[in-house]
């Protein structure tokens, strides 16, 4: 099977979100945070002239700041993966992708590679893109889009059967 695609801007995107790895504690912080603005805020309506209340001033507007850094940084990410596939030419260029059993072939302007099935640990997928894993946080986009329907099935399928997940791999 050969596919030929061009990766976009929101396909960068999609597939850093399936790198990436979600830690319990980013979000245990979150919520801390958000019960510290929210206790302090019920403080000062109840109660504006105690002491406790202006003591927890600092700690609930520095809580707040977090709250909106976490707010803005999916913003920010896009904004960055953008200026990324800007200044790099490779990122956005016509690639062709040759499927076989023995791994991938990649050909583009700038690339000619074959990678081998066995350097893959795992895979993902959402609903715009795969990522193909060769390291735990390094990561090849591959575009649905560049697919017909029935290819994308059979590429699916090719994908479990070719990719065997390291135990220590996550998926």
């Amino acid at each position: 099977m050969q596919v030929a695609y061009q990766l976009t801007v929101e396909d960068h995107y999609r597939g850093f979100k399936l790198v990436r790895v979600r830690r319990w504690r980013w979000w245990l912080g979150v919520v801390f945070a958000v019960l510290i603005v929210v206790s302090w805020l019920v403080l000062l309506i109840l109660e504006p002239d105690r002491s406790v209340t202006r003591t927890l001033r600092p700690l609930a507007l520095f809580c707040a700041v977090l709250l909106i850094s976490a707010c803005l940084l999916p913003h920010i990410v896009r904004a960055s993966i953008r200026k990324q596939a800007r200044k790099t030419p490779s990122a956005m260029k016509q690639m062709t992708l040759t499927v076989s059993d023995s791994g991938l072939h990649f050909h583009s302007d700038f690339v000619d590679s074959t990678i081998a099935w066995s350097s893959f640990i795992r895979w993902r997928e959402d609903e715009a893109v795969f990522v193909l894993f060769t390291g735990p946080r390094f990561g090849i986009i591959i575009p649905k889009h560049a697919f017909a329907a029935e290819c994308l099935a059979q590429f699916r399928e090719t994908l479990k059967q070719s990719i065997v997940p390291s135990s220590t791999s996550a998926s």
